[in-house]
């Protein structure tokens, strides 16, 4: 694909700004993704003003606890001299379903989080199921069926069409069972399960008259000898679910296309297309956009390869490093979420190969087991499952924009150019989807100190104001302590007359005393406050 140029001068602004006073100047929000910025100043010893990237912005969602040993009451019961008398249950495995989600805990719960305006737990069952291996919980939609595969074990449950799908269930009895171990993928579409099983290649079944049936992988007269070791599987159906499209990754060959009619129940390759020779361990496509994961020892790689089924050809767009121990990755409209174990990071797809400027973003979800995705308006709404919490969270994009900052008192003023590369223009500018937009536009930003405006009065009015204020606050405090003082001689006064008065009782009742030394107390008031003491003058009798 062709990819033009056009450079756009976009019409030069003039900004005025506070000193003091940080401000956004300018904001790109519909140029989709940037790729390139670059400022030049005309005068490169005063740089006031900075671009921010693009960048994911994750929001606090909704965490709900599903095992129910989780959680405070629980730690409190069984929690003894410094460790805990009970085992903790853990979530091993989900799916979602129409109504929301079922997930299987190693205790063998199943439990349905049903998903409407809300997100509330809603009934359970427990099963007796081998839970000492991986275990995969899938769900045939077509026939509303919960399928278990465990270790040389396999369940099914149908469901009912009710809010509470356990409610007038049905346990079916399967007679098929697998190794775990020799499993790589599974993945289930309509009433059709596909597993990819390594060296053995591709087995396929059917769920038919409340079991599964199985589907013989015949390709030219050949079962399954056209592989080496198929690691990954990605099913899409079309034309009333008659016809599904395979994609296999196979460690030692790369990605292959095949074609199964479900009514003739052929199965073919898409020659035209062929074999993309590129191995790797785990991967996803979505539209045009195939993910290829490929582990190293230290990291991991990211083929990003874009696809032109119409024309049958295929072309490596980028790649990247990321960490090492990549557990699965998912497509969204224009990101790659990149799942680890406890880190997961964010990478924009579609960029252009001679202009990419990959940014990576990251998300903290600890023990991540499991995530899906819905994309809603500008938002992507994420959710999945821990080891023992459901999460609901939203991820959307902040836009670039350039902001300007300057503390210097005298007014100055900058010029500079700002350059752009992206892979959208706005409508506005009327440039066609098959071309690059690159703009380039011209900033004059003044920056004003307040002084002999108003800026300058309301700084005064606000100094004036506190001034007032605190001129109060101490004089209020000045006369407070003031009346506390006179209080507090009042209450020492009251304790002296009452000492004085017991005295007068004990020299009255003593008759050995000289009567000539008897003293009486005359009361003297004094007019004035209220609070004033009042005093007792002593005289000889």
């Amino acid at each position: 694909m062709l990819i033009f140029l056009l450079l756009i001068f976009v019409q030069s602004q003039d900004y005025n700004i506070s000193v003091d006073s940080e401000k956004v100047i300018d904001k790109f929000d519909q140029y989709g993704e940037i790729f390139y910025q670059e400022i030049d100043y005309q005068n490169n010893s005063f740089k006031p003003c900075h671009f921010t990237k693009q960048k994911l912005v994750q929001s606090t969602g909704l965490n709900i606890d599903i095992v129910e040993s989780f959680n405070e009451t629980f730690f409190q019961q069984n929690y003894e001299e410094g460790h805990l008398n009970a085992k903790i249950d853990e979530v091993i495995a989900a799916v979602t379903i129409q109504n929301g989600s079922i997930v299987l805990t190693k205790q063998g719960k199943l439990q349905h989080l049903l998903i409407t305006n809300t997100i509330t737990l809603g009934s359970s069952i427990m099963i007796n199921i081998k839970t000492a291996k991986k275990v995969y919980l899938k769900y045939l939609s077509r026939n509303r069926v919960l399928l278990i595969i465990a270790d040389q074990e396999t369940q099914a449950f149908q469901l009912s069409n009710k809010t509470d799908v356990f409610q007038d269930s049905q346990k079916l009895r399967i007679y098929d069972q697998f190794n775990v171990e020799q499993i790589s993928s599974i993945t289930t579409v309509n009433d059709m399960v596909f597993i990819a099983m390594g060296r053995q290649g591709i087995q396929m079944y059917q769920f038919k008259e409340k079991n599964l049936q199985s589907i013989s992988w015949v390709l030219n007269g050949e079962s399954n000898n056209q592989f080496h070791d198929v690691v990954d599987i990605k099913v899409f159906s079309q034309n009333q679910d008659q016809i599904y499209t395979i994609y296999i990754l196979d460690k030692k060959l790369g990605v292959q296309q095949f074609v199964y009619n479900s009514i003739t129940t052929l199965i073919s390759m898409n020659t035209k297309l062929g074999t993309i020779p590129l191995i790797g361990d785990i991967f996803d496509i979505r539209q045009s956009i195939l993910i290829i994961i490929e582990h190293q020892p230290s990291f991991s790689f990211v083929h990003e390869i874009t696809l032109d089924l119409t024309n049958n050809t295929y072309k490596q767009l980028n790649k990247y490093r990321t960490f090492k121990d990549v557990q699965d990755v998912d497509i969204l409209n224009h990101y790659v979420v990149i799942l680890g174990k406890n880190g997961h990071q964010v990478l924009r797809h579609s960029l252009p190969q001679s202009f990419n400027n990959q940014s990576s973003n990251s998300i903290i979800i600890p023990n991540l087991q499991q995530l899906d995705y819905i994309d809603y308006k500008t938002r992507t709404i994420i959710f999945g499952f821990t080891k023992h919490k459901f999460f609901y969270s939203s991820i959307r994009e902040s836009p670039s924009v350039i902001y300007c900052f300057s503390n210097n008192t005298e007014v100055h003023q900058t010029k500079f150019v700002y350059k752009q590369k992206s892979t959208k223009c706005p409508d506005e500018l009327n440039v066609t989807k098959e071309e690059i937009c690159q703009i380039q536009k011209d900033y004059t930003v003044n920056f004003i100190p307040p002084k002999n405006g108003a800026g300058y009065s309301q700084l005064i009015l606000i100094y004036g104001v506190a001034f007032v204020l605190g001129l109060g606050f101490m004089m209020l405090s000045f006369l407070l302590c003031r009346e506390f003082r006179k209080y507090e001689h009042f209450v020492k006064y009251n304790e002296m007359v009452d000492n004085d008065s017991i005295g007068l009782e004990g020299q009255n009742s003593n008759n050995s005393q000289d009567s000539s030394n008897q003293r009486k107390f005359e009361k003297i008031e004094q007019k004035g406050s209220s609070m004033t003491p009042v005093v007792y003058e002593e005289k000889d009798d």
